[in-house]
């Protein structure tokens, strides 16, 4: 998933600058998670599908895409988090 090629093409130089960093260290918190994490989250926070939808297209509980995506979506703030020097 390549999250850098939607920045609006209109905004300022700096707002542009800003929001391709900021997609930038999310496409790295995306890259660093574990395969069956970063599936998931493509499949259900990226691609919109449901969580039903998902556990059949993986063969997996539903119970497992949440925890999952629970993960990923933990994982992810964590990264940003971190890149931005916010602390929680």
């Amino acid at each position: 998933v390549d999250l850098t090629a939607d920045v609006e093409h209109d905004a300022s130089t700096e707002e542009r600058v800003v929001a391709q960093a900021t997609l930038r260290s999310a496409q790295q918190g995306i890259d660093a998670l574990p395969d069956e994490q970063r599936e998931v989250l493509a499949m259900v926070a990226i691609g919109g599908m449901a969580y039903r939808e998902a556990a059949e297209a993986l063969s997996i509980p539903i119970g497992t895409v949440m925890s999952r995506l629970a993960r990923a979506r933990a994982a992810l703030a964590a990264h940003m988090e971190a890149q931005n020097g916010i602390t929680s």
